[in-house]
C-alpha cells in the first residue's frame, strides 16, 4: 500500500524500521528481498529499549526547520564500560584466581578448549541483543556447544544459538548474504556449510545472522581471525550474556556473580 500510495521506488528507497516488530529477522529479510530495498535502516535497541534514545533525538526536532543536524549511530555500543578498579578486586577476592594477559590467539584456543567462555569488552551495547560486548561465545563446530549454552542459560534443548561471521566470509556461508551488524536479518545457510557449524543452524536451515568487521567490533573480529587461523571456520556462537528471565550483564562484576 505505502509503495502504491506514495509512487515509491524500492531499489532507490532505504527501508526504515522501528518498534519492537523491527525485532522480527526472518521478517526484515522478507520485506528486503521481495522489494529489493536499496538498503535498510533498523537501530539496534529499535524496541522500547530506544526510547531514550528516541527522546533526545526528538529534542532536536524543533531546530530542523532552520538548520541541518547530522546524528551519528554508527553502532551498537554506547553502553556503560567494562570496568576492573580496586574496588571490583577487593569485593571478588575469594572469587579470582589469577588476572593475566591474554593474546587473541590464546582465546580463540579457551574457546577450542573449553568450547564455551564468557566474554565481556567495552562499552555494553544498548538494545535487547548481545552484539559481542557482553557474551557467551563459543565452537560453532561442535553440538555439544550448543548443548551446553542452552544449559548454562537454562533454555530448551531445542534453541538455536546465533553465529557472528566474520563479514568479508558471509558470502560463503550463506544465500543472498548482506552486512548485519546488529543481529536483525536471517539468512539461508548453504548447504555445503551446515556440516561445519552445526551449532548455528535452525530446523530450517537458518540463521540469525551477526556481521562482524574490523570497523564494527576491533577486538571480536581480531578474536575470530584468530579461530579462523586455527580452524578454517569464520564464525563463532554469539548468545546473550545472562541467565534465564535476566537482564544482560552489564558490569565485569555482574560477569563473575553470573
Amino acid at each position: 500500500e505505502l509503495i502504491q500510495k506514495y509512487n515509491i521506488i524500492p531499489e532507490k528507497t532505504i527501508l526504515a524500521l522501528a518498534g519492537g516488530f523491527a525485532l522480527n529477522c526472518p521478517t526484515n529479510s522478507f520485506l528486503l528481498e521481495k522489494y529489493k530495498f536499496k538498503d535498510y535502516q533498523i537501530p539496534p535497541c529499535t524496541s522500547d529499549t530506544g526510547i531514550a534514545a528516541g527522546v533526545g533525538i526528538a529534542a532536536f526536532y524543533s531546530g530542523l526547520h532552520d538548520s541541518t543536524y547530522k546524528i551519528y549511530f554508527n553502532s551498537a555500543y554506547y553502553g556503560q564500560k567494562a570496568v576492573i578498579d580496586d574496588q571490583l578486586l577487593y569485593k571478588y577476592r575469594e572469587n579470582i584466581l589469577k588476572i593475566e594477559h591474554v593474546t587473541s590467539k590464546e582465546i580463540a584456543q579457551d574457546i577450542i578448549k573449553r568450547h564455551v567462555i564468557i566474554w565481556v569488552n567495552g562499552l555494553a551495547e544498548i538494545g535487547p541483543r548481545a552484539l559481542g560486548n557482553r557474551s557467551l561465545l563459543a565452537d560453532p563446530r561442535l553440538i555439544e556447544a550448543k548443548n551446553l549454552l542452552n544449559k548454562i542459560k537454562k533454555r530448551q534443548w531445542w534453541r538455536p544459538v546465533a553465529p557472528v561471521v566474520m563479514h568479508d566470509h558471509g558470502t560463503k556461508y550463506f544465500e543472498k548474504y548482506c552486512f548485519s551488524p546488529n543481529m536483525l536479518l536471517n539468512f539461508v545457510i548453504k548447504k555445503s556449510k551446515k556440516m561445519q557449524i552445526p551449532a548455528v543452524v535452525h530446523f530450517d536451515d537458518t540463521a540469525r545472522v551477526q556481521s562482524v568487521s574490523p570497523q564494527s567490533n576491533p577486538k571480536l573480529y581480531e578474536i575470530m581471525n584468530a579461530f579462523y587461523d586455527l580452524t578454517k571456520v569464520p564464525i563463532l556462537c554469539n548468545t546473550s550474556l545472562n541467565d534465564a528471565g535476566e537482564p544482560i550483564v552489564n558490569t565485569v562484576g555482574e560477569a563473575i556473580e553470573f
